[in-house]
């Protein structure tokens, strides 16, 4: 009895083992492919960016945007984008030398404005009689100003020439001693205004050659005109031919 009690045990351990034996070595599994982490966005501006305008194009909060070429417009306004907080609707501080081109600082303006800035104001060193800080609209802001508003630029020799939008003889001064002679041009800029009351815009702009300096200056001085008084100006990039009616794209 034990004896059979003892084969069969045996048995029993030897199927088990065989059993054991033919089961088929679990699968490989193959590694898991690594997960590249989305990349964090860009921390969102907190502070209104610090804008320039200096020989090289534009600096939007360090940024360097380049305002030559006819996709510069886009350009700037696509970086100055990421801060509209800090533009639409508001009056937008900007710094500008006075060598740079006058096409490159209404590009800036012009751009501001299209994001909705209600004024870009200008800095730009100038005469200790004339204000160091102007205020521009965007010339589409500008472009509903009556006929007769008073345009005004620095010309080719440095002397100044004053008409209005719809065009008609100009009132020419020669250049001074330093410059454009300023304070004979106040009074054609005052008799220009008297001319068109309905009217408190000027357009601004410096023939070729001319740099942004003195077409500041220009801007500038019509803040101290005791008989004319201008709550707008905007600066035309392509500089108009003194006389002739300027075209704004209306």
């Amino acid at each position: 009895m034990r004896r059979s009690l003892f084969a069969a045990s045996l048995l029993f351990i030897l199927s088990g083992t065989s059993a054991c034996e033919d089961k088929p070595p679990p699968a490989a599994t193959a590694p898991s492919a690594s997960v590249e982490p989305t990349p964090a966005p860009p921390p969102k501006p907190t502070l209104p960016p610090t804008l320039a305008v200096d020989a090289s194009g534009a600096l939007v909060a360090g940024t360097r945007v380049s305002l030559d070429g006819s996709g510069a417009p886009d350009r700037l306004k696509n970086e100055l984008a990421q801060h509209r907080e800090f533009i639409e609707g508001k009056e937008v501080r900007c710094a500008a030398e006075r060598q740079v081109k006058p096409a490159y600082v209404a590009t800036m303006i012009d751009a501001l404005g299209a994001l909705g800035a209600v004024k870009a104001l200008v800095r730009t060193s100038t005469r200790s009689e004339f204000p160091g800080e102007v205020g521009f609209v965007s010339l589409e802001r500008a472009r509903s100003a009556p006929p007769c508003s008073v345009v005004a630029m620095i010309t080719e020799d440095r002397g100044s020439a004053v008409w209005s939008l719809k065009g008609g003889v100009a009132g020419k001064r020669g250049k001074g001693m330093a410059g454009p002679d300023l304070t004979l041009t106040g009074e054609t800029l005052t008799t220009h205004a008297k001319q068109c009351a309905a009217s408190h815009t000027l357009f601004v702009s410096g023939a070729n050659g001319v740099e942004w300096g003195l077409v500041y200056d220009l801007a500038a001085s019509t803040k101290t005109l005791p008989k004319a008084y201008f709550t707008d100006v905007a600066v035309l990039a392509v500089p108009p031919v003194p006389g002739r009616p300027v075209d704004l794209g209306r």
